[in-house]
């Protein structure tokens, strides 16, 4: 198998002052200053100084810290290592750890992510935009919050009786993942009032690929919330489901290897193809489709156009929240213009019988396991890209340990700002009942 080449990606910037005005470009992926080639190929062990540090203690993704060695970096497995210039980390984050950062440390998440990476709050918010502009937001299924919704929901079922149409409807956990506790339905009704799931409209004339049904992994970078610059990683992974498409009726409803393309869900089917070619198999890459499409006579440059545009549109969502976060935690953007967050977002795109992709979820901590080469190649060179883009640099701390040298000797009014446990309480305690507040408004509509 060829390994894809990631040196361009699509990058939009967007600036609260001008939110009607977004651009779309082409760039080169920079070149990262880190230091130490030497270093390249060794995981674990003794840190140099002058080198970029980079903690994996975090994340149990192996590929990780073989993807910094290949630029250089040193990765340390020391939870209590607290001098790394960059912090992967895999679930939520602490927010200590947020506060905790000094100025020339990164992190690779951003706060306030979740208002789309949580199926309930990227469905509130959905909804909450289709109010003022439902237009725009067409393309994200139907979908209810329960038990909030659940009065609504039944409303829904209720006219669709009237017309004499029967629907099918996927129910999601809450905060489940890979698949877990997921099944369709075509009797809503039958939902108890008191369960808390997402129930969403069943996109039930899929595009088909070879006669499955498939979707789309893009990955998509965040690097700034300051102005919020968006880069879409040009390859990607394309999921098949193992039995082949029919619409869902009473005799396949249950048969989850047809209407669910998960990979943890298929990869246990006796039918998963391992194919390690780039276009064979149960699992393919984003470019080869998109050649096979052109191919056929799609218009592919139209199709990345309308995945561009409702990434762009989805990311809005969290905005607001992520640039509340970062402003109120006095992180996030510093003076000389650069970030300290990060974050990869694995966007699960579904395509229909018309070519028209629709948002189905967004991931903020895909997975970034290896079980083929096709994994390693493209996951490896999407690790790569974000750190070489996040813009890390070992001037960075040296610049500050040298502030902090002249402070010491009184020849410097100001002082690098890093948080001291006074100060750091009193963020904590603000971003604190900001998420609670968030929380009861969130338990209110579903009580």
């Amino acid at each position: 198998m060829n390994s894809p080449s990631s040196s361009f990606l699509v990058f939009v910037t967007f600036n609260s002052s001008c939110a009607a005005d977004f651009r779309f470009s082409v760039g080169a992926s920079g070149e990262m200053a880190a230091r130490g080639a030497k270093t390249a190929g060794r995981r674990f062990g003794k840190i140099s100084t002058d080198v970029i540090r980079i903690n994996v203690a975090g994340t149990r993704y192996y590929v990780v810290a073989n993807a910094a060695a290949e630029l250089g970096m040193a990765a340390s497995s020391d939870d209590g290592a607290t001098d790394c210039n960059v912090y992967w980390i895999d679930g939520p984050v602490p927010l200590e750890r947020y506060l905790e950062l000094r100025s020339y440390q990164k992190i690779n998440h951003f706060p306030g992510m979740g208002e789309i990476s949580r199926k309930d709050a990227l469905a509130r918010n959905i909804q909450r935009m289709r109010k003022e502009n439902r237009r725009e937001y067409n393309f994200y299924p139907g979908t209810w919050v329960l038990p909030a919704d659940h009065g609504v929901l039944s409303q829904h079922t209720a006219r669709l009786r009237r017309r004499r149409q029967r629907k099918t409807f996927i129910v999601k956990p809450h905060h489940g993942s890979m698949g877990n506790g997921i099944y369709l339905t075509q009797s809503p009704d039958a939902i108890l009032p008191s369960e808390k799931a997402i129930v969403q409209e069943y996109l039930d004339k899929p595009f088909l690929l070879d006669g499955f049904k498939c979707d789309l992994r893009i990955y998509v970078l965040v690097t700034s919330c300051k102005p919020l610059r968006i880069l879409v990683f040009k390859d990607g992974l394309v999921r098949l489901s193992t039995e082949r498409y029919s619409p869902p009726s009473d005799f396949n409803l249950e048969q989850m290897c047809m209407h669910l393309t998960n990979y943890s869900i298929n990869r246990h089917s006796a039918s998963f193809d391992t194919d390690e070619r780039d276009d064979r198999g149960s699992k393919r890459t984003l470019s080869s489709f998109m050649v096979w499409l052109h191919k056929t006579g799609h218009n592919v440059v139209e199709l990345w156009a309308k995945i561009h545009d409702i990434i762009v549109k989805t990311l809005i969502l969290a905005y607001p929240h992520i640039l509340h976060s970062c402003t109120v935690s006095r992180h996030g953007h510093l003076p000389n213009g650069k970030s300290q967050f990060f974050e990869i977002l694995g966007f699960d795109v579904l395509l229909d019988h018309t070519l028209q992709p629709w948002v189905l979820e967004v991931n903020r901590s895909p997975s970034f396991g290896t079980d083929a080469d096709l994994d390693l190649h493209i996951k490896t060179a999407v690790i790569r890209d974000a750190l070489k883009l996040a813009n890390i640099s070992l001037s960075d701390k040296l610049t500050e340990e040298a502030c902090q040298r002249q402070a010491s000797r009184g020849d410097l009014n100001l002082t690098p700002a890093t948080p001291t446990p006074d100060n750091t309480t009193s963020l904590l305690n603000k971003l604190m009942l900001q998420q609670r507040k968030q929380a009861g408004e969130l338990q209110r509509r579903s009580d």
